[in-house]
């Protein structure tokens, strides 16, 4: 797993500010996916991209309470989708960016 970092022109959003940004890639993750019967009862390794936005707040102040902390974002993820089933990709990938906006407050996935 590889974690980066970035500030980004939030010009889209809001002019004159900036975002920052967490990549994390190459997530492993357990999940079941699928349709068929041998996909329903065997769980699949997953590798996950993710980036979302966080508060331009946690680098002015120096503390993780203004940010969003990525191991809980990662232990939220390996949690949530080791006990689920998905038929499709796509339903959990919208699972987890509806977790990032909802749980966690992201302002950009």
């Amino acid at each position: 797993m590889l974690l980066r970092w970035r500030e980004l022109e939030w010009a889209r959003f809001e002019p004159g500010r900036t975002m920052d940004f967490i990549f994390i890639e190459a997530l492993r993750v357990k999940s079941r996916v699928g349709i068929y019967p041998r996909e329903r009862v065997t769980e699949q390794t997953l590798e996950l991209n993710l980036t979302f936005g966080v508060p331009d707040a946690a680098a002015e102040h120096d503390d993780i309470a203004d940010t969003i902390d990525y191991a809980k974002v990662i232990e939220r993820i390996r949690e949530e989708l080791g006990k689920r089933q998905f038929n499709l990709i796509e339903s959990l990938g919208e699972f987890i960016v509806r977790l990032l906006f909802e749980e966690f407050r992201a302002p950009w996935v």
